[in-house]
């Protein structure tokens, strides 16, 4: 009998704290559980804003040429197109495609020669291929001394215009009213009011010279890099505070030096194997002809080195011939 009450009584100190009461029998154990994390309630969850990952665009934003309302060919809209695109990538949570993506797909749709005046099919289309969630569409015109600018803010997914701008003012505060269809399309893609603001309050310099717009333009849709600084240094002449082409030259004269440096790099490598393997040449018609490619970049930078055909050219080419058959007999 003891050795059974006290089997009973370690058995109640294992079970933990947990009392039966007086006059009731003791429940069977219940197996353990964990409780879970808390996790929102599908009521919650709805209610909150959708979050977005840090880093990722809440919004991708691709921006076609502004068409110029008057009929002309004058390349301020790809001005226009281009000075949204880059004010529009300081903003967070929204990434800008690039023109060349977005040239790139117009051409292979053959829209190119209609991309400033894409039917809403063509548009939704375009920007799907894209991957943009929101397509800028637009147009300008200019009256004189004044200029009206118009947008449409396109939700590819739908097709739906969710947001609209139409301003005009004097063609000197083109930038600010450029910034009047910023704050549109801001509002239309829900951006915080601080941000709005920001860009509505900022001061803007006045566009001096409109031709400078127009020479920025041309500039913008070179393909060649030299012709392309040649436009913006000529948008520079006509107005020096022209801050975008200042910059975009500033960056094009940047990346042109580090191809020179690249390809200078690339040459000294290839000349170092070349000059190797000329050491190594038993032949001397073989290492004569490899010494002469080894020269031949000098010659094409340097007008001293065989690049001048002047007086005794022909004696050196002679000189030459014969060189190349005594060492061939």
């Amino acid at each position: 009998m003891r050795t059974l009450i006290l089997t009973v009584v370690l058995l109640g100190a294992c079970r933990g704290p947990e009392h039966t009461p007086a006059g009731q029998a003791a429940r069977p154990s219940e197996p353990t559980t964990v409780a879970p994390a808390v996790q929102p309630s599908a009521d919650n969850r709805d209610r909150s804003p959708p979050a977005v990952a840090q880093g990722e665009p809440a919004q991708i934003v691709a921006v076609m040429p502004f068409k110029d309302l008057s009929g002309g060919g004058s390349p301020v809209g790809e001005a226009i197109r281009e000075t949204v695109s880059v004010d529009l990538r300081d903003v967070p949570d929204i990434r800008v495609v690039e023109r060349g993506a977005i040239d790139k797909v117009l051409a292979e749709q053959s829209l190119q020669a209609t991309k400033a005046d894409l039917d809403p099919t063509s548009a939704v289309r375009v920007g799907k291929l894209l991957g943009a969630s929101l397509l800028v569409v637009g147009g300008f015109q200019r009256s004189g001394t004044r200029v009206r600018m118009t947008a449409r803010f396109v939700k590819v997914q739908t097709g739906e215009i969710v947001g609209t701008a139409k301003v005009d003012g004097p063609s000197t505060d083109l930038f600010k009213l450029q910034d009047h269809v910023s704050v549109e399309l801001l509002k239309s893609v829900g951006a915080a009011t601080s941000r709005i603001e920001r860009v509505a309050e900022r001061s803007r310099p006045k566009v001096t010279r409109f031709k400078a717009v127009e020479l920025y333009g041309a500039a913008v849709v070179q393909e060649d890099d030299h012709e392309k600084a040649e436009f913006l240094k000529l948008a520079l002449a006509e107005d020096p505070g022209f801050s975008y082409a200042a910059d975009d030259l500033n960056a094009l004269e940047k990346r042109l030096r580090a191809y020179v440096v690249a390809a200078e790099a690339a040459q000294a490598a290839a000349s170092r194997e070349l000059a190797e393997k000329i050491g190594h040449e038993r032949d001397p018609a073989k290492a004569y002809d490899q010494t002469f490619r080894l020269a031949e970049p000098l010659t094409k930078s340097s007008p001293v080195l065989l690049g001048r055909r002047g007086p005794g050219a022909k004696q050196r080419s002679g000189m030459r011939s014969q060189s190349e058959l005594s060492m061939t007999t």
